[in-house]
């Protein structure tokens, strides 16, 4: 019995040696930032002109493509004041020409990304971009549509609608039944609150909310189970059905050791409202926002089916886009000029930062011909790399001139100075300098305790420490 009961203090000890020793050696390979601000930030993709109607016979005979780029983006905009002193901004700029012996009126529409993140959602950059044919002014419409965070152009042109849409039990006149709820009588501190009532969801949706009574984070979340969340004395519970009237019942269960008990606990309704999906949804709407009504509904079906709930804050997952219409006649050209606001990438991990532009040069293919391409970058900055080639250096900066459309989406970077340097550089060599120490001073150890700790396990086995015991009734019969 001595024996075997120091057979398993070594086991243990060795465990715990073993443990130890993989903590301590793995502990200089995490970098950690000397910072706690965020370095990085996402900026926006843009894109060229595109035309939504089908086979239209508009050539594009040539394209200058120009990014004015004097001055980067702060690593926040708070102020209205300060965002309006920023001007990047980027232009195309097309020739058209109709070879079609009838005249052409066409709705165009110039994708710019969405907000970005390091601008302040209450900010506005409306006075940003602009539209012009042959030097006059275009009227255009600022439009939405949800993005999807990978550009795709038949799948997002095909998202701006004039109409509200519907999608299966949603649709704008759809009847929602509205039920507040507070949470009483709960003997734990704390229960999962489960919806009794089954319902066909076919016919109907249950969107819910939890709140401690003192404000969440507003969302309404689609629910895909009976189980709603955690509650405590005190909750409201919001709940939302759409379509087919349900009469809602709960359950309460709490947490045990092997599996969760009903408990005692009720739901009191607090109050019971009527609105329509629409009404529901544009609820969630600033009345103030540049957002239609129309894009801002439709934007939100397409978030409910990616993201399975309903947000206020989902300004930075939009897409916009400034829509327009030209009219060409027959045999005739038309030139045609976009202007909207550039917001890159930020990378402050180095020093000074990195900023990175994207735009999206494929969506130009939906017109029946193009010709040359001339992209102009006019910035005091350094290009530290791009996605087409050698850019010449001029004397604002940067130009490239292309025979036709590259089969590469155009990708660059910039910087105030030519070499930045890295910031956590410093820390990768040092991990790799850990790394190294750990090997050298550690690495034989443990190979010998992994060793020694098969070797024990072997041993054991072989003398019959694991074998069942007549009264063991847990045992399985490992060894008979």
């Amino acid at each position: 019995m001595k024996k075997s009961k120091s057979i398993y203090v070594k086991i243990i000890v060795l465990i715990f040696v073993f443990a130890l020793t993989l903590t301590v050696l793995a502990v200089p390979v995490r970098a950690a930032s000397a910072n706690s601000a965020q370095k990085n930030w996402s900026g926006i993709t843009s894109s060229g002109t595109m035309v939504t109607d089908e086979n239209c016979p508009i050539e594009v005979e040539s394209e200058i493509l120009t990014f004015d780029i004097r001055q980067f983006p702060d690593f926040y905009f708070y102020e209205q004041s300060e965002f309006d002193g920023y001007g990047a901004k980027v232009t195309a700029h097309y020739n058209f020409y109709n070879p079609a012996d009838y005249d052409v009126d066409m709705t165009l529409v110039f994708p710019f990304g969405n907000f970005p993140s390091y601008v302040d959602s209450e900010l506005s950059d409306d006075g940003k971009y602009s539209v012009t044919a042959d030097g006059e002014a275009v009227e255009s419409t600022l439009r939405h549509t949800f993005d999807y965070g990978n550009f795709n152009a038949e799948r997002d042109v095909a998202k701006i609608s004039d109409s509200f849409k519907e999608d299966g039990v949603f649709s704008p006149d759809a009847p929602v039944h509205g039920y507040c709820y507070r949470i009483s009588g709960l003997t734990v501190r704390e229960a999962y609150i489960n919806l009794k009532t089954s319902y066909n969801r076919a016919n109907t949706a249950v969107f819910y909310s939890i709140t401690d009574g003192f404000g969440g984070d507003g969302a309404l979340y689609c629910s895909q189970g009976s189980s709603l969340g955690t509650v405590k004395n005190g909750y409201y519970v919001y709940l939302f059905v759409v379509g087919e009237e349900i009469v809602p019942q709960f359950t309460f269960t709490a947490e045990g050791f092997f599996y969760d008990k009903v408990t005692d606990g009720y739901a009191e309704l607090q109050r019971d409202d009527e609105m329509t999906f629409k009404e529901l949804v544009l609820a969630y709407r600033d009345e103030n926002s540049v957002i239609s009504e129309v894009d801002w509904y439709n934007a939100m079906l397409d978030y409910i089916e990616e993201f399975g709930y309903l947000a206020e804050y989902v300004n930075y997952r939009l897409m916009r886009w400034c829509e327009y219409r030209l009219t060409i006649p027959s045999g005739g050209r038309l030139s045609n000029e976009v202007t909207v606001p550039l917001y890159p990438d930020i990378n402050g991990y180095y020093s000074p930062s990195v900023y990175g532009y994207e735009y999206l040069l494929s969506p130009a293919r939906c017109w029946a011909a193009f010709g040359s391409l001339e992209i102009v970058i006019n910035t005091p900055y350094f290009v530290l790399g791009n996605s087409l080639g050698e850019f010449e250096k001029t004397e604002d900066g940067y130009v490239l001139s292309l025979d036709g459309l590259p089969d590469r989406e155009l990708n660059f970077r910039l910087c105030a100075e030519e070499n930045p340097t890295r910031e956590d550089s410093w820390m990768k060599l040092g991990g790799v300098i850990g790394i190294i120490v750990c090997i050298i001073f550690f690495g034989v150890p443990v190979l010998i305790h992994i060793i020694a700790l098969v070797v024990a396990l072997i041993a054991l086995a072989a003398t019959g420490q694991f074998r069942c015991k007549p009264k063991d009734k847990n045992c399985n019969n490992l060894q008979k």
